[in-house]
């Protein structure tokens, strides 16, 4: 009963560019909503006791290979393990599922709350997905997420203590009757159906159970399974007795993720118009009514290449009480073990006599063993010292919005090319069918297929491997204007701002996109020239500010890149009204997806594209900023790069780039190993004069190259983050604008007769802002330091054996320079100096005389 979306053969599954076989790559699981499709889910008899209790065929296929829950992938494993793991952040390094189908058939509107589409949900492999946590994907919408992944993992330090203490479990710790693996979400979905079958003497036909539990639930149960549910959660919340029981802590080592989504229509009808209209051509099917199917499109991968891992560490282990004990004592009343030791000696063994050499032998060993222990706990602080010198924590006190730049805001129009200039899907449908273009529209297809994702006919593109610059000048002249009718409002903290002055023109993988408060070309790269093309637009230099300390003024009006000091729409970012023609819309060039494509980003970076989110046309979208600061402290400074794990900007130079970030470092590091590898270089990467500009007949190796780089080679560039960093995370929120009918009641208040024709435009708007005044940075700290290094040697070799520096200097002295005055002064015989021995002797002499 369950449908299948790929019932017209249609739908495709993607993995880092590579098409998968979609029988094989999507198994079947069970959830609340019934069997669901799910990707890079363990099988069943890898996480249940009793995987026998579900269908064979509607079990997730592939097996775990050379992974494990607590240590993950061995060092130098392959990347076709499972569960898949990526290298490559961006859409190009995620998952795509393309043409899910629904037909109108399908549809119904009693059982899932008349709310049509797809559920979908994110969970690790080796857990059952929880419903209760989805996004929903629409019909004929295609949609976006970002992962951000959230690691804990816990140190060596606390794998002996007892799970109470260090409040997590190791995998093998805790046995659950149900499950393989212990997880707090299996932890928890086993406890619920314990409680439900106690309850209602029944469980849901999704909950995994014994055989003695197999009893299913049927529909006179939904209530008791509901109430049974809440109930649970309820005592669970409030630590009863009954929660105790279930004790189900986190994980040691857990991962969950955090998402960013964002969604546009898809008019993927228009390309099947297109294409069913040209005689002889047989790419798609022609049975498909476009008025009764729906499509969806979803595309997952991660925002960033590198993430930061949580640790559970010991915030007062055993070296540390020893070690701050010792200095206590030694500060206070001079004590230590051997002082101890030595009082029991006088107490105990000192009331009777024991021969000399008995004497000597027991104090070895107190002395030895004493020696033994303190030099074991010294080690242990030197490697926590070598091992763990920085730690990355909050900030002590909250800082303002006014003391950071607001994002740069890289908008790129979906639409590439004006069609009163240049009509790409005329000109692709023409090449199709053999039909020659005019040479100046030959000319803008060379330059459009740079960066249309469409397959293009090999014959065109084998034997154009090279570009000029006019190939890449090109892409301006045929450009369409963002405010091409000259509506448009740009506000920037509520005052009315001239777009043609504050927006300049940036090259990106999509071609020619619009960047706002971006740092100029010549702040940023060492040869400008070679990386834009030069423009009327004003350029921004840099004011008042640096890379690494920040702002220099308190004048907000005084100082580039821009800041804010309020939050909220009021002192944020609004653009109203960017406009798209009706007549412009491409279904060819950009998968059919229209509108917009906006990067927020530091001002001193290139836009990375990868990282985007939608702009539908005729939608309003609202952008909620909040900032993610990771600063350092100046006792850093001194550190080594690879032991503080960060540079700062003037500590590593960069080829192409004027200041290093992480983010620069590894656009250059792509860039030489692309050049490498293909002998040139896509228009929009950062190159030397000299560098060849890779044409279509390259676009392969390109892409291939990054995979390659990203893949292989990525680590030998040693791109640290920067010590110094600033990041944005967004929440999005999206919603329907009916501009036409606030137009018709503005000529109905105002009694303008407009002579636009507004019904053939579609309109935008883009309200970008930080949600919070004030933010809590992270500051890469000392965690272990010299000083503290010191202090705990000190406290340890006090405790132990009552040794100090001095005392240290003083055995030094008696071994060389005390030794070699007694020699000179009373001669071979009298090397110690012993006063009663040289005075004996002495007497002795006397006496001969």
């Amino acid at each position: 009963m369950l449908p299948y979306f790929d019932v017209l053969g249609m739908t495709t599954v993607k993995w880092i560019g590579k098409s998968l076989n979609l029988n094989e790559s999507l198994g079947i699981s069970v959830t609340s909503e019934g069997f669901c499709y799910t990707f890079n889910m363990l099988p069943y008899e890898e996480i249940l006791r009793y995987s026998d209790n579900f269908n064979n065929s509607m079990k997730p296929k592939n097996k775990s290979r050379k992974w494990s829950l607590e240590e993950g992938y061995p060092p130098g494993e392959t990347f076709d393990a499972f569960p898949r793991r990526t290298f490559m952040p961006g859409l190009d390094g995620g998952l795509t599922i393309d043409n899910i189908y629904v037909n109108n058939s399908h549809l119904d509107y009693l059982c899932g709350e008349s709310l049509q589409g797809f559920k979908v949900a994110l969970h690790h492999p080796s857990e059952f997905p929880s419903m209760d946590r989805h996004f929903r994907l629409p019909l004929n919408q295609a949609v976006v997420v970002a992962i951000k992944p959230q690691m804990i993992t816990v140190s060596p330090q606390l794998w002996n203590y007892s799970p109470k203490d260090r409040r997590c479990y190791f995998a093998n710790e805790r046995y659950l009757e149900s499950y393989k693996m212990y997880t707090q979400q299996n932890c928890l979905q086993e406890c619920v159906a314990n409680y439900t079958f106690a309850q209602c003497k029944c469980i849901p036909f999704y909950y995994a159970s014994p055989e003695e539990k197999i009893t299913i639930c049927g529909p006179a149960n939904n209530e008791c399974v509901r109430q049974s549910k809440l109930k649970y959660l309820e005592i669970e919340s409030s630590n009863g007795k009954e929660s105790e029981q279930c004790d189900c802590l986190p994980l040691c080592t857990s991962l969950s993720y955090e998402v960013e989504t964002s969604q546009t229509d898809w008019s993927w009808h228009n390309v099947l118009n297109i294409l069913n209209h040209v005689k002889g051509l047989n790419r798609i099917r022609t049975d498909l009514d476009p008025k009764r199917a729906h499509f969806s499109k979803l595309t997952v991968y991660y925002k960033d290449l590198q993430f930061m891992t949580c640790v559970r560490n010991e915030l007062y282990g055993l070296v540390d009480f020893f070690s701050n004990m010792g200095g206590l004592t030694g500060l206070f009343i001079g004590f230590s073990v051997v002082s101890a030791i030595e009082i029991v000696y006088f107490c105990t063994l000192r009331i009777w006599v024991l021969q000399q050499f008995s004497f000597r032998i027991v104090w070895f060993l107190i002395i030895l063993t004493v020696a033994t222990c303190s030099t074991i706990l010294v080690l242990k602080t030197y490697r926590k010292w070598v091992t763990s010198p920085v730690i990355v924590s909050f900030a002590t006190s909250e800082n303002s919005i006014s003391e950071i730049p607001f994002p740069a805001v890289t908008i790129c129009p979906v639409v590439k090319s004006n069609v009163e200039t240049f009509n790409f899907t005329d000109a692709y449908l023409k090449k199709i069918l053999g039909t020659e273009l005019p040479p100046f529209d030959e000319e803008a297809w060379r330059s459009l297929s740079l960066i249309c994702s469409i397959d293009l006919p090999a014959s065109e593109t084998d034997d154009d491997l090279f570009v000029n610059d006019t190939a890449v000048a090109m892409l301006l002249n045929v450009f369409p204007e963002l405010d091409s009718e000259n509506i448009s409002e740009l506000k920037w903290r509520g005052k009315i701002l001239d777009p043609n002055e504050y927006f300049s023109y940036t090259f990106t993988s999509e071609g020619i996109c619009y960047s706002f408060n971006m740092l100029d070309a010549g702040d940023i790269i060492k040869n400008p020239e070679e990386y834009t093309i030069p423009t009327d637009r004003k350029s921004h230099n840099v004011r008042e500010w640096s890379l690494d300390k920040g702002y220099s003024t308190s004048d907000i009006d005084d100082s580039y890149p821009m800041r804010t000091f309020v939050s909220g729409a009021l002192g944020g970012f609004v653009f109203d009204a960017m406009t798209t023609k009706r007549k412009d819309l491409d279904y060819l060039c950009q998968e059919s997806l229209q509108g917009y494509k906006v990067v927020l980003h530091h001002p001193a970076e290139w836009p990375n594209l990868d990282r985007h989110f939608r702009v539908p046309l005729n939608s309003a979208v609202d952008v909620g900023i909040k900032p993610r600061v990771t600063g350092v402290s100046p006792t850093l400074r001194d550190y080594d790069p690879k032991r503080r794990k960060c540079y700062f900007t003037e500590e590593r130079q960069l080829t192409y780039f004027r200041k290093y970030t992480q983010t620069n470092c590894l656009q250059e590091c792509l860039s030489n190993y692309t050049l490498r590898t293909c002998g040139c270089l896509g228009f929009y990467m950062p190159k030397d004069r000299d560098t060849p500009i890779c044409g279509p007949g390259n676009l392969p190796c390109l892409y291939q190259s990054k995979i390659d780089y990203l893949k292989h080679d990525q680590e030998a560039c040693f791109c640290l983050p920067s010590c110094t960093s600033l990041e944005y995370d967004i929440e999005l929120s999206i919603i329907d604008w009916d501009w036409h009918r606030a137009i018709n009641a503005m000529r109905a208040v105002s009694h303008k007769n407009y002579t636009m024709e507004f019904e053939k435009l579609y309109l935008a708007r883009l309200s970008i802002f930080f949600k919070d005044m004030q933010f809590l940075a992270s500051e890469r700290n000392e965690l272990y330091g010299f000083v503290d290094f010191l202090s705990s040697i000190g406290g340890l070799l006090g405790l132990f054996i009552g040794i100090s520096i001095t005392s240290f200097i003083e055995v030094i002295y008696f071994c060389t320079l005390r030794l070699w005055c007694n020699l000179k002064k009373y001669g071979p015989g009298y090397w110690s100096g012993e006063p009663d021995l040289v005075d004996e002797d002495e007497q002795n002499g006397a006496k001969v005389l």
